[in-house]
């Protein structure tokens, strides 16, 4: 067996089973298990304990969509955990840029762009007494012609940095990065220390 380069197989570490790594890389799953533990890597599949206390910082600053993204837990852990420290969001939304379009297209795309929950878009647009976007054959039609990503550009960079920072990179929605990303069996990007 040669010499493993760890640095170089370390992205890997975490992302699928020690067994699986080590027939990729030509190692003894005990070694690969043994190196991951050793660099704090959690296991494949297992429950990834988050040290709070390394990112409430971060809380009430950053939007919890982005946050949630770099710890690498779900919107609803950081949300949870967030209101039991009694802090509060970090993403004002400043509805005067964004009330012309309530209406005009999907609340679920209108929120991906916003960086925001679809429902904080759907009660805003009721509050504001606008209907839903209804598809009408026109638009249809009209989607045909969206601007499409060119993936093969991209690829490479799908899971080493949020999602949500991607698709600025891209000029696309946070969505899509996450379904390309998904559909490729990337794993999801966790920000290290």
């Amino acid at each position: 067996m040669s010499e493993i380069d760890w640095e170089k197989v370390r992205h890997l570490l975490g992302t699928k089973s020690d067994k699986d790594i080590a027939a990729e890389i030509g190692s003894a799953p005990a070694t690969v298990a043994r190196h991951r533990a050793r660099l704090g890597i959690p296991s494949y599949g297992s429950k990834k304990r988050i040290d709070w206390e390394k990112w409430i910082s971060l809380m009430g600053v950053l939007p919890d969509p982005e946050l949630a993204d770099k710890i690498g837990c779900s919107l609803i852990a950081l949300r949870k955990k967030r209101r039991e420290l009694g802090i509060e969001p970090g993403f004002f939304i400043n509805w005067s840029d964004w009330d012309s379009r309530l209406g005009k297209e999907t609340d679920a795309d209108l929120a991906a762009e916003i960086g925001c929950l679809v429902a904080a878009v759907r009660n805003r647009r009721v509050s504001k007494g606008i209907s839903p976007w209804v598809r009408t054959e026109k638009a249809f039609r009209a989607e045909g012609s969206r601007r499409r990503v060119d993936w093969s550009k991209w690829d490479y960079l799908l899971g080493t940095d949020t999602d949500y920072k991607i698709s600025k990179m891209i000029g696309c929605k946070p969505p899509a990065v996450a379904l390309r990303r998904k559909k490729l069996g990337i794993a999801k990007y966790v920000a290290k220390d």
